[in-house]
Protein backbone atom coordinates (compact mmCIF):
# COMPACT_ATOMS: atom_id res chain seq x y z
CA UNK A 1 0.00 0.00 0.00
CA UNK A 2 1.20 3.53 -0.92
CA UNK A 3 -1.33 5.69 1.28
CA UNK A 4 -4.91 5.55 1.43
CA UNK A 5 -7.52 6.79 -0.67
CA UNK A 6 -10.54 6.48 1.76
CA UNK A 7 -11.65 5.08 4.66
CA UNK A 8 -15.62 3.59 5.53
CA UNK A 9 -17.35 1.84 8.57
CA UNK A 10 -18.56 -1.40 8.08
CA UNK A 11 -20.63 -3.83 10.06
CA UNK A 12 -19.69 -4.93 13.35
CA UNK A 13 -16.52 -2.02 13.76
CA UNK A 14 -14.70 -3.32 10.71
CA UNK A 15 -13.26 -0.26 8.66
CA UNK A 16 -12.49 -1.11 4.86
CA UNK A 17 -9.04 0.60 3.14
CA UNK A 18 -9.41 2.14 -0.11
CA UNK A 19 -5.77 1.98 -1.18
CA UNK A 20 -3.69 4.18 -3.26
CA UNK A 21 -2.79 0.97 -5.99
CA UNK A 22 -5.61 -0.82 -6.71
CA UNK A 23 -6.86 -2.64 -3.47
CA UNK A 24 -8.98 -2.61 -1.19
CA UNK A 25 -8.96 -4.29 2.40
CA UNK A 26 -11.59 -4.89 5.43
CA UNK A 27 -9.74 -4.11 9.15
CA UNK A 28 -11.28 -5.41 11.85
CA UNK A 29 -9.39 -5.19 15.22
CA UNK A 30 -6.28 -6.74 14.23
CA UNK A 31 -7.01 -8.78 11.69
CA UNK A 32 -6.54 -7.07 7.91
CA UNK A 33 -8.52 -8.95 5.29
CA UNK A 34 -7.97 -8.32 1.36
CA UNK A 35 -10.74 -7.51 -0.45
CA UNK A 36 -9.96 -6.63 -3.81
CA UNK A 37 -5.56 -6.22 -5.17
CA UNK A 38 -6.44 -4.76 -8.80
CA UNK A 39 -3.77 -5.34 -10.09
CA UNK A 40 -4.19 -9.24 -9.94
CA UNK A 41 -7.82 -9.14 -10.25
CA UNK A 42 -10.10 -8.75 -13.25
CA UNK A 43 -12.62 -6.07 -13.29
CA UNK A 44 -14.66 -6.32 -16.62
CA UNK A 45 -13.74 -2.72 -18.16
CA UNK A 46 -10.66 -1.59 -16.58
CA UNK A 47 -7.80 -3.28 -18.81
CA UNK A 48 -5.77 -6.12 -18.45
CA UNK A 49 -4.57 -6.80 -14.85
CA UNK A 50 -0.60 -6.54 -14.44
CA UNK A 51 -0.35 -4.02 -16.33
CA UNK A 52 -1.18 -0.67 -14.62
CA UNK A 53 -3.00 0.34 -17.85
CA UNK A 54 -6.48 0.87 -16.35
CA UNK A 55 -7.12 -1.03 -13.73
CA UNK A 56 -9.30 0.16 -10.36
CA UNK A 57 -7.60 2.61 -8.43
CA UNK A 58 -10.58 3.11 -5.34
CA UNK A 59 -10.96 6.82 -4.51
CA UNK A 60 -14.29 6.35 -2.59
CA UNK A 61 -15.70 3.97 -0.80
CA UNK A 62 -18.48 2.92 0.89
CA UNK A 63 -19.99 -0.04 2.81
CA UNK A 64 -23.52 -1.39 3.09
CA UNK A 65 -25.27 -3.09 5.84
CA UNK A 66 -24.31 -7.02 4.09
CA UNK A 67 -21.08 -6.06 4.10
CA UNK A 68 -21.28 -4.77 0.26
CA UNK A 69 -18.24 -2.03 -0.81
CA UNK A 70 -19.21 -0.02 -3.25
CA UNK A 71 -15.79 2.22 -5.02
CA UNK A 72 -15.41 4.72 -7.55
CA UNK A 73 -12.31 5.27 -9.37
CA UNK A 74 -12.02 8.75 -11.74
CA UNK A 75 -9.85 8.86 -14.78
CA UNK A 76 -7.02 9.13 -12.53
CA UNK A 77 -7.45 5.96 -10.84
CA UNK A 78 -5.61 3.14 -12.53
CA UNK A 79 -4.01 5.72 -15.22
CA UNK A 80 -7.15 4.72 -17.22
CA UNK A 81 -9.73 6.81 -19.05
CA UNK A 82 -13.12 5.87 -17.72
CA UNK A 83 -14.84 6.84 -14.23
CA UNK A 84 -16.96 3.96 -12.90
CA UNK A 85 -18.47 2.29 -9.73
CA UNK A 86 -17.50 -1.09 -8.63
CA UNK A 87 -18.91 -3.23 -6.31
CA UNK A 88 -16.89 -5.98 -4.17
CA UNK A 89 -18.86 -8.46 -2.53
CA UNK A 90 -18.36 -9.50 0.79
CA UNK A 91 -16.43 -12.71 -0.53
CA UNK A 92 -14.14 -10.54 -2.74
CA UNK A 93 -16.22 -11.06 -6.47
CA UNK A 94 -15.79 -7.51 -8.23
CA UNK A 95 -18.21 -6.21 -10.77
CA UNK A 96 -18.69 -3.05 -12.38
CA UNK A 97 -21.73 -0.96 -12.20
CA UNK A 98 -23.96 0.14 -14.49
CA UNK A 99 -24.35 4.33 -13.97
CA UNK A 100 -27.59 5.45 -14.85
CA UNK A 101 -27.27 9.30 -14.25
CA UNK A 102 -25.16 11.97 -14.29
CA UNK A 103 -21.94 11.63 -12.09
CA UNK A 104 -22.59 15.51 -11.22
CA UNK A 105 -26.01 14.44 -9.80
CA UNK A 106 -23.99 12.03 -6.95
CA UNK A 107 -22.62 15.24 -5.58
CA UNK A 108 -23.46 15.72 -1.58
CA UNK A 109 -26.25 16.92 -1.18
CA UNK A 110 -26.90 19.70 1.68
CA UNK A 111 -26.93 18.05 5.14
CA UNK A 112 -25.32 14.99 3.98
CA UNK A 113 -23.40 13.18 6.47
CA UNK A 114 -19.92 14.77 6.14
CA UNK A 115 -21.36 17.83 4.66
CA UNK A 116 -23.64 19.66 7.16
CA UNK A 117 -25.44 22.44 5.56
CA UNK A 118 -24.57 25.16 8.41
CA UNK A 119 -20.81 24.90 6.73
CA UNK A 120 -21.55 23.66 3.11
CA UNK A 121 -25.28 25.81 2.42
CA UNK A 122 -26.22 26.36 -1.32
CA UNK A 123 -24.18 28.91 -2.81
CA UNK A 124 -25.82 32.01 -4.80
CA UNK A 125 -25.23 33.30 -8.20
CA UNK A 126 -22.58 35.09 -9.35
CA UNK A 127 -22.84 38.20 -11.27
CA UNK A 128 -23.85 38.07 -15.32
CA UNK A 129 -20.76 38.11 -17.21
CA UNK A 130 -18.53 38.15 -14.28
CA UNK A 131 -16.52 34.98 -14.66
CA UNK A 132 -17.97 32.73 -11.99
CA UNK A 133 -20.95 30.55 -12.00
CA UNK A 134 -21.91 30.76 -8.61
CA UNK A 135 -20.71 32.51 -4.98
CA UNK A 136 -20.58 31.27 -1.42
CA UNK A 137 -23.86 31.91 0.33
CA UNK A 138 -23.01 35.52 3.11
CA UNK A 139 -24.72 33.99 5.70
CA UNK A 140 -22.63 32.39 8.37
CA UNK A 141 -19.10 33.65 7.23
CA UNK A 142 -16.61 34.84 9.37
CA UNK A 143 -13.05 36.98 9.10
CA UNK A 144 -10.34 35.26 9.39
CA UNK A 145 -8.61 35.19 12.43
CA UNK A 146 -4.78 33.47 13.04
CA UNK A 147 -5.95 30.08 13.78
CA UNK A 148 -8.11 29.87 10.50
CA UNK A 149 -5.31 31.49 8.37
CA UNK A 150 -3.20 28.83 9.71
CA UNK A 151 -5.90 26.08 8.98
CA UNK A 152 -6.11 27.74 5.48
CA UNK A 153 -2.48 27.40 4.75
CA UNK A 154 -2.49 23.92 5.84
CA UNK A 155 -5.48 22.78 3.80
CA UNK A 156 -3.62 24.11 0.44
CA UNK A 157 -1.34 21.41 0.58
CA UNK A 158 -3.09 18.86 -0.11
CA UNK A 159 -6.52 19.81 -0.73
CA UNK A 160 -6.78 18.82 -4.26
CA UNK A 161 -5.00 15.84 -3.96
CA UNK A 162 -8.36 14.25 -4.73
CA UNK A 163 -11.90 14.58 -5.95
CA UNK A 164 -12.63 13.63 -2.49
CA UNK A 165 -10.13 15.69 -1.03
CA UNK A 166 -11.33 18.72 -3.16
CA UNK A 167 -15.33 18.47 -2.51
CA UNK A 168 -14.16 18.30 1.76
CA UNK A 169 -11.78 21.57 1.38
CA UNK A 170 -13.96 23.68 -0.84
CA UNK A 171 -17.49 25.58 -0.65
CA UNK A 172 -20.46 24.41 -2.76
CA UNK A 173 -19.21 27.44 -5.16
CA UNK A 174 -16.42 25.51 -6.39
CA UNK A 175 -18.03 21.95 -6.58
CA UNK A 176 -19.11 22.52 -10.06
CA UNK A 177 -15.77 23.81 -11.91
CA UNK A 178 -13.92 21.45 -9.45
CA UNK A 179 -16.04 18.07 -11.34
CA UNK A 180 -15.52 19.72 -14.53
CA UNK A 181 -11.49 19.94 -14.03
CA UNK A 182 -11.29 16.11 -12.40
CA UNK A 183 -13.34 14.77 -15.02
CA UNK A 184 -11.30 16.49 -17.62
CA UNK A 185 -8.22 14.81 -16.00
CA UNK A 186 -7.02 18.52 -14.53
CA UNK A 187 -6.92 17.56 -11.34
CA UNK A 188 -3.85 18.73 -9.16
CA UNK A 189 -2.30 15.79 -8.04
CA UNK A 190 0.71 15.95 -5.44
CA UNK A 191 1.26 17.84 -2.30
CA UNK A 192 1.64 21.88 -2.71
CA UNK A 193 4.17 24.08 -1.31
CA UNK A 194 2.51 27.03 -0.32
CA UNK A 195 4.51 30.43 -1.32
CA UNK A 196 2.12 33.05 0.26
CA UNK A 197 -0.98 33.85 2.59
CA UNK A 198 -2.13 37.12 1.78
CA UNK A 199 -6.06 38.93 2.12
CA UNK A 200 -7.74 38.52 -1.14
CA UNK A 201 -8.27 42.15 -1.61
CA UNK A 202 -4.88 41.81 -2.27
CA UNK A 203 -4.54 40.20 -5.19
CA UNK A 204 -5.10 40.49 -8.88
CA UNK A 205 -8.01 38.59 -9.17
CA UNK A 206 -9.73 40.80 -6.69
CA UNK A 207 -11.69 43.16 -8.91
CA UNK A 208 -12.56 39.96 -10.74
CA UNK A 209 -13.99 38.25 -7.68
CA UNK A 210 -15.66 41.60 -6.10
CA UNK A 211 -17.60 41.90 -9.66
CA UNK A 212 -18.77 38.29 -9.25
CA UNK A 213 -19.77 37.59 -5.47
CA UNK A 214 -19.22 41.49 -4.17
CA UNK A 215 -16.80 43.57 -2.25
CA UNK A 216 -17.70 42.75 1.25
CA UNK A 217 -17.00 39.16 0.53
CA UNK A 218 -13.59 39.82 -1.13
CA UNK A 219 -13.21 41.79 1.77
CA UNK A 220 -13.27 39.18 4.41
CA UNK A 221 -11.73 36.14 1.76
CA UNK A 222 -8.02 34.99 1.84
CA UNK A 223 -5.96 34.05 -0.94
CA UNK A 224 -3.42 30.96 -0.90
CA UNK A 225 -1.13 31.18 -3.63
CA UNK A 226 0.81 27.32 -3.95
CA UNK A 227 3.80 26.39 -6.38
CA UNK A 228 5.61 23.89 -7.60
CA UNK A 229 6.94 21.12 -4.88
CA UNK A 230 8.91 17.85 -5.11
CA UNK A 231 5.68 16.19 -5.57
CA UNK A 232 3.90 18.85 -7.70
CA UNK A 233 4.50 21.26 -10.23
CA UNK A 234 0.81 23.02 -9.58
CA UNK A 235 0.35 26.62 -9.59
CA UNK A 236 -2.43 28.58 -8.29
CA UNK A 237 -4.30 30.95 -6.35
CA UNK A 238 -6.71 29.61 -3.71
CA UNK A 239 -9.69 31.87 -2.23
CA UNK A 240 -10.66 30.65 0.38
CA UNK A 241 -13.44 31.66 3.07
CA UNK A 242 -14.34 30.94 6.86
CA UNK A 243 -17.17 28.89 8.17
CA UNK A 244 -17.31 29.57 11.66
CA UNK A 245 -13.57 28.31 11.87
CA UNK A 246 -13.87 25.95 8.68
CA UNK A 247 -11.97 27.88 5.66
CA UNK A 248 -13.25 26.46 2.36
CA UNK A 249 -11.87 27.27 -1.12
CA UNK A 250 -14.37 29.20 -3.20
CA UNK A 251 -12.35 29.77 -6.46
CA UNK A 252 -9.16 29.13 -8.14
CA UNK A 253 -7.06 31.10 -10.02
CA UNK A 254 -3.73 31.37 -12.11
Amino acid sequence: MDYVNGLAAGPGGAVVVAEHGGGLERVAGDRVQPLLDALTTPVTGYGLPGTRQGFIDPTGVAVAADGTVYADTNDFGGWGDEVGLVEVSPTGLARTLPLTGTLAATLPAPGTPGFPAATYPPPRPASLGAGLSSCPSPQGLVPFDAAARSAASAEAVTCTTTFGATLTASDRALWPSAYADWTAGLGDLGRHDVDRVAPARDDRAAPDLALACGAALVAGSLVVVIGPSAYSRSASHLFFVDWGGRPLVYDQGQ
